[in-house]
Order: structure tokens, then C-alpha cells, then sequence
């Protein structure tokens, strides 16, 4: 793997893990009962899932036909929604095993790809990325966002 590749999915693991970090200093029989507004740390981590999650099927979709289906993103409030409704009967630890398969099998989708591909080229373009380099840096600031919003929480709870 070349050292931008690397860089680059490596900057990705570490958001998560740092929400990982977060999230397990606060006391585990808590963890489902902190609020961040209307939403759990719970919630927030089957919002994590559920993106992981497409992130990877919207990747086989690209490599496969060339397009996915990107509505959903003028209703991400209900994708939300459904990412902690389609997990409700997991476990904590199934849902974090969830999002680092997720991540796992992203990344190795992405690796397959040269440096161009990833980099450069805008064959894989969305609404909301022209690279596959810029879409991962949004899901890294995705998680970088939920990671301050966390660290907010538990700073505020001591």
C-alpha cells in the first residue's frame, strides 16, 4: 500500500478508534443511558454502523455498475433513524464489531484501487464528493464530529 493510501485510511481508523477511546470511559453500565440531545451513545453508534455499513455496499455498487443510489442523502434524517432501529436488538459490542468490519472491508475495497483512482480520477463521483480520497475524508470528519460531540459529553459528566 502506498504511504497516501496508507495516510489516508490510516487517519480513518483512528477517528474510530478514538471514538473507541471515548466511549469506554464511560462506565458500561451507562453507556446506553447518556443523551446527547435526543440521541444515546448508544443511538450514535448504530448511526456509525449504519453508514459503515453503506459505505461498503455503496462501494460494491460503484465498482460493479458504475452508480449507487445516493437519495437517501436528502433523507438522511430517516437513514438515521433506520441505522438505530435496524440495531436495536444488538448488543454494544455487536455494533462496534459492525462498524469495524464495515471499515475493514471499505478499506480493502478502496486499496484495491490504484493511487489515480483514489486520488484523481472523478469516475466515482457523487453528490457530495468529486474523489474516492475526498469521500473518505468525510467519513473521517464524520467521525471526527461524533468524536468531539462524545468527548463534550463526557467532559461535561466529571
Amino acid at each position: 500500500m502506498s504511504s497516501r493510501k496508507y495516510d489516508l485510511f490510516q487517519g480513518l481508523r483512528n477517528e474510530w478508534l478514538s471514538i473507541l477511546q471515548q466511549l469506554n470511559e464511560i462506565k458500561t453500565q451507562e453507556k446506553e443511558y447518556h443523551a446527547i440531545g435526543n440521541w444515546t451513545l448508544f443511538d450514535i453508534l448504530c448511526h456509525l454502523a449504519g453508514w459503515a455499513v453503506w459505505r461498503v455496499t455503496a462501494t460494491k455498487e460503484l465498482f460493479k455498475t458504475g452508480h449507487t443510489d445516493f437519495s437517501h442523502f436528502t433523507t438522511v434524517d430517516k437513514i438515521n433513524a433506520d441505522s438505530v432501529v435496524d440495531r436495536v436488538n444488538h448488543t454494544w459490542e455487536q455494533v462496534v464489531q459492525e462498524v469495524e468490519y464495515a471499515d475493514k472491508e471499505w478499506i480493502a475495497l478502496l486499496n484495491s484501487l490504484s493511487e489515480e483512482d483514489i486520488f484523481v480520477s472523478t469516475h466515482f463521483r457523487s453528490p457530495l464528493w468529486e474523489t474516492l480520497a475526498e469521500w473518505v475524508q468525510l467519513a473521517l470528519d464524520h467521525y471526527a464530529h461524533h468524536a468531539r460531540t462524545i468527548l463534550a459529553l463526557i467532559t461535561f459528566k466529571q
